[in-house]
């Protein structure tokens, strides 16, 4: 009788601590989570075969979120984008800027804990508008930008790289920094050398609402 009761109230208590630790564990929504961004950014290129200096110049980035949740720990960060990129060059004589604007796609595998999220993976970027400026004895002249790989003068249309992402989530808002570092050449093939590189670089500060 007694073996009976223990063996009972060890039963009643294995199920009730099963039962505890399945209500402790906080549901996973798995649906996609949507949102809007928006970023001021520093922009500039890294270049190779070129003795000039190149300086940053201040760019902007608008698009749309996608959350795609993989676990509670892990979701795919993607959008759509589009942002501004470029840089300057100044002599004593001129100051010539280049303001290309890129549609652009990043897909990020992030890591979640607490508020914080960390994300990293490529990004595909392709040029759609922009202008290059020059400036010189108080004269402007400004020029749009062909995103041509068979023209000398302009810029190849295509930008692959990889970004970067820390952000932290309050409600529904979303604050954080990123990195965008070009991997291809914006120059266009037909006037490439075998040493010349010029590939996009961007970092900046973002401010998110999550839907």
């Amino acid at each position: 009788m007694i073996k009976q009761f223990i063996t009972a109230v060890l039963a009643v208590g294995a199920v009730s601590t099963a039962t505890a630790q399945e209500q402790a564990q906080p549901e996973v929504n798995m649906q996609p989570r949507f949102g809007v961004k928006a970023a001021l950014n520093s922009s500039t290129y890294n270049y190779e075969g070129f003795a000039t200096e190149l300086t940053s110049v201040r760019t902007w980035m608008v698009g749309g979120v996608v959350d795609i949740p993989l676990s509670s720990a892990f979701f795919v960060g993607t959008g759509v984008e589009v942002t501004s990129k470029g840089a300057k060059r100044s002599t004593s004589i001129v100051t010539i800027s280049a303001s290309p604007i890129y549609l652009q796609v990043p897909v990020k595998l992030n890591f979640r804990t607490s508020n914080w999220n960390f994300g990293v993976g490529p990004y595909l970027g392709y040029g759609i508008a922009g202008e290059f400026t020059a400036t010189a004895l108080g004269l402007t002249q400004t020029e749009s930008i062909n995103f041509d790989d068979n023209d000398p003068d302009g810029m190849s249309p295509l930008d692959l790289g990889i970004c970067a992402e820390v952000g932290y989530t309050i409600d529904n808002f979303r604050f954080g920094g990123h990195l965008y570092n070009g991997l291809s050449n914006t120059l266009p093939k037909v006037a490439r050398s075998d040493d010349d590189f010029i590939g996009n670089f961007q970092v900046g500060v973002m401010i998110g609402y999550m839907f």
